[in-house]
């Protein structure tokens, strides 16, 4: 069972099995490993079911069209839902993407300046350089015409180090009504300004994020609509806003108690203090996040100390089926994988068949990215659940807080 583990992380067999078997026993032989090795091949057959395949004979090539198939139906029933065709321009497919994003991610919270704040600190430190490049003029006007968080998004990339050394000055004396705890915002940046950008910054992919904002700029790239585009931009900003929201997590406790304006340029910098190892385990704060969520650290009152019991988490299948509901097999399937020897692991997760689709990947080369990142997540959380774990998890987070909690 351990094997199909090591293929799908893509790890060294025999390194693997020694690290199992030291976590293993510290938590008192609880077979971890076995027993999610048993429910992947049980939850994919009954995904192979569901595709009116059968799970007893099919091969990994059959298998992997098959999802290339379903999915294609599913990205095309998204695309209709949100009113996006053939013929709908790049900065038209943002704007809904854009929209849709910030309303699936309204309950998610993070650390940031508030929009009034922003608007004082570009006056002060004003970002000449991305004025000069975008063809505009006084700040006053442009920060009352346009929004001010895509101004500072694209002078991250374009002012130079002094600019930002006095723009992080002016962020550490901001007053305390102005760093908030507010809800992630999504916000398309215009064409035309991204044509100007590119010839400075050619390679920034889909989005630019901005952790001291909350925000997360969704660039339009899509010039064509080809099968898989609207479900890989949209799963991807959705990603990066849950990633946001785990990220300030360390710095909700010290906002609390000392103002959040002394976290904001830490928060920039994404200087988040790392979780000291726990038995070979290094749970990031994404983790953190999902083991507040399943109620995992409710019982240890770290959640209360920390504030994770105000954090608000939901699988972006869940936020896809919302919206379109044969989404819904793709549900609880992230870290679900099909595997024959001597072939390359197939991935159930949504992200990985939609970039497949979008890239036509042959069989063999298909990607499994995300199904690597959500399985290793995965069973780091299940160890972690485990007492031994849980409670030296508490103790190595309480002491990187010191006296704070």
């Amino acid at each position: 069972m351990a094997k199909l583990l090591v293929e799908i992380l893509g790890v060294e067999d025999h390194l693997f099995r020694d690290f199992i078997q030291r976590l293993e026993r510290l938590c008192l032989q609880p077979s971890i490993d076995i027993k999610l090795a048993i429910e992947i091949q049980a939850s994919a057959r009954k995904k192979i079911d569901a595709l009116a395949l059968r799970p007893d004979d099919t091969e990994p090539l059959e298998l992997y069209h098959a999802l290339c198939s379903r999915f294609m139906l599913d990205d095309a029933a998204l695309a209709r839902k949100l009113k996006i065709e053939s013929s709908s321009s790049p900065d038209d497919i943002i704007k809904k993407i854009a929209k849709v994003a910030t309303k699936l991610s309204k309950n998610e919270q993070t650390i940031s300046l508030t929009t009034a704040g922003l608007r004082k600190t570009l006056k002060e430190v004003v970002p000449k350089k991305t004025l000069r490049l975008l063809g505009l003029r006084s700040i006053e006007s442009v920060i009352k015409r346009y929004d001010p968080r895509l101004i500072y998004a694209i002078a991250l990339h374009i002012e130079d180090a002094s600019w930002k050394t006095q723009t992080h000055a002016k962020l550490r004396r901001a007053q305390t009504k102005d760093v908030q705890l507010q809800s992630v915002e999504i916000l398309p940046l215009p064409q035309v300004w991204f044509t100007k950008i590119q010839k400075k910054i050619p390679k920034l992919g889909l989005k630019i994020v901005v952790p001291e904002l909350g925000v997360v700029v969704v660039l339009p790239v899509v010039a064509q609509l080809h099968p898989g585009a609207v479900t890989t931009l949209l799963g991807t900003i959705l990603q990066a806003s849950q990633k946001l929201v785990a990220d300030s997590i360390p710095y909700r406790q010290a906002g609390l108690a000392h103002g959040y304006q002394d976290t904001l340029v830490e928060i920039a910098h994404a200087m988040q203090p790392k979780i000291p190892s726990v038995y070979g385990l290094y749970p990031t704060w994404v983790i953190v996040h999902e083991l507040s969520v399943r109620g995992v650290l409710e019982k240890h009152s770290i959640e209360k100390d920390l504030l994770l019991n105000e954090l608000y988490w939901e699988s972006i299948e869940s936020k896809l089926t919302k919206l379109v509901s044969s989404f819904g097999f793709w549900q609880d399937a992230h870290f679900l994988g099909y595997w024959r020897p001597g072939e390359h692991p197939v991935s159930f997760h949504v992200l990985d068949i939609a970039r497949a689709v979008l890239l036509k990947t042959p069989f063999g080369q298909q990607p499994t990215v995300h199904l690597t990142a959500s399985l290793w997540n995965e069973l780091q959380i299940r160890y972690l659940q485990q007492e031994p774990l849980t409670k030296t998890l508490v103790i190595q987070m309480r002491s990187m807080y010191g006296g704070m909690l």
